[in-house]
């Protein structure tokens, strides 16, 4: 177990070195192209800020994958390295290589198609087409959600929506310095604890070269940011959480359980309740669901009064509770597991409710 976990250490301290490298060089790049997000009513800051932050994000997580499986597959005797529990998974990893590299290709033409969105606007029905349209080539590789379901077209409409809904959830989620990237390092610690437990090795060291390719970048984008994720960062985000998440086993029994269900929106409660609040505050306002303003959560937080880093930190703080009663799903029956899902509704409610008095 000590090896293994210098393994994930391994791999966590080369994606963060190099997002920690790639960002500020991206960063000059995009002053050098001019690729900015310029001040607007929708946003916050002030001054032109550079936008090429989610290609440090990407390009640390891939080519920390790449090192690593050029390094299984071709340097000799590299098994005399590896702890011995680890080489069943990693060499296991290798023989599913396609169905993998069907969920990279996807990630990379995600990526692409937030990029070409921050250097021209491509407008959110075009986006929202090559979602779906990748949601189907997961879903037709094997990359599906059927707990309960079996194969068919409810799987396939299940799987393309949460694709779908997590993935534009933390593009919505990023209007603010440091929060979608926080909430993501956060998310995802939280579902490589329950992956970790699981025995569920490769998501799990997916997992941990994704929050180091993260928090190089939040060194850079932690309020007061001086480079923005963009759409590419943001999109790739929630596309690989959403991944993630599906690749990941909740279900381990045959008991009765609620965790398939409520571990992942416990995990990605904060992105899913700002997507939803957002949505019905526009529908409110007669406005286009598509339509930017300042009505996120974030928002809301900075109206009644709270400066940035105290917005960020109270929504990281939202996001940790209701990934700890993720975690606690685990080791509970259901009885108990509904006492920590009503728990949970109650804070989200309460926060609701704080809003709605202040703003009155």
């Amino acid at each position: 177990m000590i090896y293994t976990l210098v393994v994930y250490i391994y791999a966590f301290i080369l994606s963060l070195t190099l997002s920690l490298l790639f960002t500020p060089f991206f960063k000059m790049i995009a002053l050098k192209f001019g690729v900015l997000a310029y001040p607007h009513k929708e946003r916050l800051h002030q001054n032109p800020i550079p936008l090429l932050g989610g290609s440090a994000i990407v390009i640390s997580f891939y080519l920390c994958i790449l090192i690593n499986y050029f390094i299984l597959r071709f340097i000799p005797n590299i098994n005399n390295l590896l702890p011995e529990e680890l080489i069943p998974y990693l060499y296991g990893a290798l023989k599913t290589m396609p169905q993998f590299s069907v969920i990279l290709l996807c990630g990379l033409l995600i990526f692409l198609l937030g990029l070409m969105d921050d250097i021209n606007a491509l407008g959110p029905k075009r986006k929202f087409i090559f979602q779906i349209l990748v949601g189907v080539i997961l879903y037709y590789n094997n990359i599906r959600i059927t707990i309960f379901l079996g194969e068919g077209i409810i799987s396939l409409i299940i799987t393309v929506f949460w694709v779908l809904a997590i993935t534009n959830s933390f593009n919505l989620l990023d209007n603010i310095d440091g929060l979608s990237s926080g909430i993501a390092i956060i998310s995802s610690f939280m579902l490589f604890l329950l992956c970790f437990q699981g025995g569920q090795i490769l998501v799990s060291l997916l997992l941990v070269i994704f929050i180091g390719s993260l928090l190089g970048f939040l060194r850079y984008n932690y309020p007061p940011g001086t480079i923005f994720m963009g759409d590419a960062g943001s999109l790739f985000i929630g596309y690989l959480m959403s991944v993630l998440i599906i690749m990941s086993t909740f279900y381990s029994n045959g008991s009765i359980s609620l965790i398939p269900f409520a571990a992942p929106l416990l995990i990605l409660a904060v992105p899913i309740y700002d997507t939803i609040s957002v949505i019905c505050i526009r529908i409110k306002n007669k406005k286009s669901v598509f339509t930017g303003d300042k009505n996120h959560f974030s928002h809301r937080l900075l109206k009644l009064g709270m400066s940035q880093k105290e917005t960020v930190l109270f929504i990281y703080l939202v996001a940790m509770c209701l990934g700890m009663a993720a975690l606690t799903l685990v080791q509970t029956d259901l009885k108990k597991q509904l006492i920590l899902l009503v728990q949970s509704a109650g804070l989200l409610t309460i926060i609701y409710l704080f809003e709605r008095v202040k703003n009155r």
